[in-house]
């Protein structure tokens, strides 16, 4: 529990239900950190230099917003605003009276709460011209707050996720409508709006985005969205069960038999809308930066490799059947392609990885997978035989990894290569 963010509370819908008593318009969003930031959570000039690499989730501030910001009286400094110059809790030293120099008036602070500097530092905030008496001098005192001396900091979120400012129920369905050419093809999908909220108080550029829950991928597409507006390089990893759609659906009847298709699909159409609107700014001659819109998409599915169940007849016949069945552990009917992933992932190696052909080798197809994170590779040939300069020809050393399939090898070549390389076998 000491690790809770907030409750986010979502205009969910901004019309009003008629047809019950009470008209539900909200849901709630509990947000939790792995680590929630004890103190310090605020970014501000004494601490950031290390706030954003302090321990524990802090919430990121979002842009000021410069329109909230003006300068009536041409201040030098630029645009400003004023805010209360009182914190709440009452501390002795910093309660005194303001002296209004319009008007004459000493101000207090309001009951069980204090000024935010000391009387000396006052007098320099008001010589500077930073505390202010209300637009026309004749008010409590405020402070004067810059845009350009404030903008790094940015301003903090708030709980109350207002349907016009992050979208409602009915703006998620108006973006799959308008994706899935005016067809609803799922109900009640999140906007990508809330979506976006959730993102930039929680990710950074390069962080990595995982939805367990995906449904229709309104994260992914919201991703996508926000990288695009703030040039951001955040990834995503979105999982879906291939939970059926219902018989008599839109979804099904336009050929969507799992709420996963539809999410995949989604995903693809938001792509080639953003690819589209990249062609139309390189028309135009606008800079267009590097920009990754692929994604790859992965089955769970059963294992490459044979099960071993025994025999219960404890005769050495059956055994010689089973050894003889596991000759090639590889399951009827495997794919290089499926094989050489369920390698990579058992050697450590990311679903983001690169698998290439080495055109160069003409003997055997020998493939190259590359994990450019972990900057690691292997090579690996399924192969029934291995020809003996396969190896010989792709350069390879001692610390290099190289598999291929127990019955491509001879005794005497498995001897020489474990020698030249780290042999492993299938």
């Amino acid at each position: 529990e000491e690790n809770f963010v907030g409750a986010f509370a979502w205009q969910s819908r901004q019309s009003i239900q008629n047809d019950t008593d009470i008209s539900v318009n909200h849901e709630y969003i509990l947000a939790y950190a792995k680590n929630r930031r004890q103190a310090d959570r605020r970014l501000h000039k004494g601490n950031a230099d290390k706030w954003y690499d302090a321990e524990g989730f802090a919430a990121y501030p979002l842009p000021l917003d410069a329109a909230s910001f003006s300068n009536p009286d041409n201040d030098r400094r630029g645009p400003w605003k004023a805010v209360p110059f009182d914190h709440p809790q009452v501390r002795p030293n910093l309660t005194y009276a303001i002296r209004n120099p319009k008007t004459g008036v000493e101000h207090w602070p309001p009951p069980g709460r204090h000024w935010g500097t000391d009387e000396q530092t006052l007098k320099g905030l008001m010589a500077e011209g930073r505390v202010v008496f209300g637009k026309g001098g004749e008010s409590r005192p405020q402070l004067k707050i810059f845009y350009e001396e404030r903008k790094e900091f940015g301003e903090v979120e708030n709980t109350w996720f207002d349907g016009s400012r992050v979208g409602t129920a009915t703006h998620g369905t108006k973006e799959i409508q308008d994706l899935f050419d005016g067809k609803t093809i799922f109900d009640s999908p999140k906007p990508t709006g809330l979506m976006k909220a959730l993102l930039r108080i929680s990710t950074r550029d390069g962080d990595l985005v995982l939805d367990f829950f995906a449904g229709t991928a309104t994260m992914a597409h919201a991703v996508l969205g926000l990288n695009r507006e703030d040039g951001g390089t955040r990834r995503l990893i979105m999982v879906q069960l291939p939970e059926p759609t219902p018989e008599d659906s839109i979804a099904r009847k336009e050929g969507y038999t799992t709420i996963a298709e539809i999410g995949k699909e989604r995903i693809r159409r938001v792509i080639q809308k953003l690819e589209g609107e990249k062609n139309e700014k390189l028309r135009l001659g606008e800079n267009n930066d590097a920009e990754d819109l692929g994604f790859r998409v992965y089955r769970l599915a059963e294992s490459n490799y044979k099960s071993w169940s025994g025999t219960e007849e404890k005769e050495p016949e059956k055994y010689l059947e089973q050894m003889e069945a596991f000759a090639d552990p590889l399951v009827e009917g495997w794919k290089p392609e499926n094989v050489i992933w369920e390698v990579a992932v058992k050697e450590g190696f990311g679903l983001e990885s690169r698998i290439e052909e080495v055109k160069s080798v003409k003997g055997n197809k020998v493939y190259r997978v590359v994990d450019d994170d972990k900057e690691q590779t292997f090579h690996i040939c399924l192969d029934d035989t291995l020809n003996e300069e396969t190896v010989k020809e792709l350069g390879l050393g001692k610390d290099d990894l190289f598999v291929c399939r127990d019955k491509a090898l001879t005794d005497s070549l498995a001897a020489n290569l474990a020698l030249q390389v780290r042999l492993k076998t299938i």
